[in-house]
């Protein structure tokens, strides 16, 4: 089963706004399966799992169409997830997460907050850290490409991201390794505080 919350398919544009997407379970993208064109504001994907990957959601179109337009997921929150791969989401087709949190994300396998099988994944003023696993914050296979601007991602293995963990590189991101420690972004978990 794929997309235990929500499932979109189809020609037309997605469009998710001031949405929670929480306790559900499926096989792939516990919370959500996208399969169009996405674009997500103020949502919090959490407490979903999935079995095989993508616990928060998964995104996915065939690259066949020509130049896809980005989903575009602001202002959210992807955090609680669970999944053997790509606790936080797993993607394959072009996803930018701007001003977005991913963490306290939990995978038993790799990609502990995103996996990127074969798409693209670009960062602008987000947090990726702070996920539980064993491997890196981002898990992208070989033809995947991970671009990140003024974000902070906690564990690089498998970014292909260099570490920056004392200051912030060219494009100002801070990204943390193993060996030069990962970098703690001191978030609290998910709380109702009555905004």
């Amino acid at each position: 089963s794929t997309g235990g919350g929500i499932a979109t398919f189809g020609q037309r544009t997605a469009r998710l706004i001031e949405c929670t997407i929480s306790g559900n379970i499926a096989g792939q993208g516990g919370g959500l399966v996208n399969g169009t064109q996405l674009i997500m504001r103020g949502c919090t994907i959490s407490g979903n799992t999935a079995t095989i990957l993508g616990g928060g959601m998964t995104s996915g179109r065939t690259l066949t169409t020509g130049n896809l337009t980005a989903n575009l997921i602001e202002n959210s929150t992807i955090s609680g997830n669970n999944a053997p791969i790509g606790a936080g989401a797993s993607i394959s087709d072009l996803v930018m997460f701007r001003h977005s949190t991913i963490a306290f994300n939990r995978s038993s396998g790799i990609a502990k907050g995103i996996y990127v099988q074969g798409g693209a994944l670009e960062l602008d003023h987000t947090i990726v850290a702070a996920n539980i696993g064993n491997t890196g914050d981002i898990n992208a296979l070989l033809g995947s490409t991970v671009t990140a601007h003024y974000s902070i991602v906690g564990y690089n293995q498998g970014s292909g991201l260099p570490a920056s963990p004392s200051g912030p590189d060219a494009n100002g991101n801070w990204i943390g390794s193993r060996y030069a420690n990962e970098i703690d972004p001191m978030l609290g978990p998910l709380t109702n505080n009555g905004g």
